[in-house]
């Protein structure tokens, strides 16, 4: 599962994340990969993961060219629904 976060230790992101690690048997049981992207650095991203001893590998899209390529689909608002 790709996962696009906002940012590193930020308190949503930082129990998201620790609930992963701390849920790793169930994810596996899945033949379930989780994978975090944002746009921190790689230096970021390993303060982060060792601070809180992640298990979840951390891609680094600085410049969002993968963030851009996953564009949300957003909810037609009731008023475009027939």
């Amino acid at each position: 599962m790709l996962l696009f976060y906002p940012g590193d230790n930020t308190p949503v992101c930082t129990k998201q994340f620790c609930s992963y690690r701390d849920r790793a048997d169930d994810f596996s049981a899945l033949q379930a990969t989780i994978v975090g992207i944002s746009a921190q650095d790689l230096v970021s991203h390993e303060a982060f993961a060792t601070k809180h001893a992640l298990n979840v590998p951390l891609l680094a899209d600085v410049d969002k060219q993968v963030s851009r390529l996953y564009t949300p689909i957003r909810r037609a608002s009731a008023s475009s629904v027939p």
